[in-house]
């Protein structure tokens, strides 16, 4: 009939429970991919695509890049290992350092409509001006 999507289907308990446990297994993220050790143990590599979002073209930015220095929107989530790693693996240049700054979101007004600007994370990575570093 035309009600059939509400009748609750019976599902054994055995089947109830995997389904769980491989729901809990894939929600670690986009950003995570699982390998496996000799040992055993699970380790988790870094996707770099969810951690550097886009490279921030500014005036500041302009001039800090003069000094070897990159600027990146990047997940709020990551820290600064991991964007270390993620500019690593992209473009084979290991960072010498990285700072991070949390931009909170900001109340706006656009004529009587009012809004926040969204929050997001910026890195500045620095590099060893001796290795070339080619950014698109």
């Amino acid at each position: 009939m035309a009600l059939d999507f509400l009748k609750k289907k019976g599902k054994k308990k055995e089947d109830a429970g995997s389904a769980v446990a491989s729901a809990a297994v894939s929600d670690k993220g986009a950003s995570e991919k699982k390998t496996s050790t000799a040992k055993g143990k699970q380790v988790f590599a870094v996707q770099p695509s969810g951690i550097l979002f886009r490279l921030v073209m500014t005036s500041k930015a302009g001039r800090v890049h003069d000094q070897e220095r990159y600027v990146f929107e990047v997940s709020p989530k990551a820290n600064k290992i991991e964007i270390k790693k993620a500019f690593y693996t992209l473009y084979g240049v290991m960072p010498l350092a990285v700072t991070t700054c949390v931009y909170k979101p900001k109340a706006v007004r656009f004529g009587r409509r009012e809004g926040v600007r969204k929050q997001w994370k910026k890195a500045t990575i620095s590099v060893d001006a001796k290795t070339p570093v080619t950014i698109i």
